[in-house]
């Protein structure tokens, strides 16, 4: 009798962020849960094909799940780019499940149903728009506003220049940082 060992293999893999092509805009939004459901905030950055800071926001979502939170907080950078009357833009988050839920709607009921159908509304209203997935290391900046909105005192607020941390890892972003993200995969020996 065979028996077959996995084994755990670690790869490395360079991440960065990407700035949009010329003449689109980029929203990297995020979503944060200080526990999972717990209390909540989510945050955004739109930049322009330079890097370039455009607009920032933050909200306190209350208590929730990290899904809704990553679905918030979307749905205000939607809106955001809406405001803007941005024509190009790019969305990109770091959870997959979210940029599915918004290409491909759900197939269950949930209790985000409104937000997801807001996110697709809103995604119709600008002309040319691309939802993909990255990964966390290159969703720093809205990391960091997501963060910052679980601990707001408010509901809500819009950045027309970035907060001292946030303009740091703008600086990270423009100069092309490489961060390095183990990834974990199995091979049948």
């Amino acid at each position: 009798m065979l028996t077959e060992k996995l084994q755990r293999m670690l790869t490395v893999i360079q991440v960065q962020w990407y700035p949009p092509p010329d003449d689109w805009f980029k929203l990297n939004s995020d979503g944060s849960s200080l526990g999972n459901p717990g209390r909540a905030g989510g945050g955004g950055i739109i930049c322009n094909s330079r890097g370039e800071w455009v607009s920032g926001y933050a909200r306190a979502i209350g208590h929730t799940s990290s899904v809704a939170a990553e679905l918030w907080a979307l749905r205000d950078g939607i809106n955001l780019c809406i405001a803007l009357n941005l024509t190009n833009v790019i969305f990109e988050l770091d959870a997959q499940l979210v940029v599915n839920l918004v290409q491909k709607g759900s197939d269950r009921p949930s209790g985000n149903d409104v937000i997801i159908a807001d996110c697709i509304e809103g995604l119709q209203k600008i002309p040319r728009t691309r939802v993909q997935q990255c990964f966390r290391e290159g969703n720093k900046c809205a990391d960091a506003l997501a963060r910052r909105g679980a601990l707001l005192p408010q509901d809500f607020v819009i950045f027309h220049s970035p907060p001292a941390d946030v303009d740091l890892l703008i600086n990270l972003d423009a100069s092309r940082t490489v961060y390095k993200r183990c990834r974990s995969s199995f091979a049948v020996c």
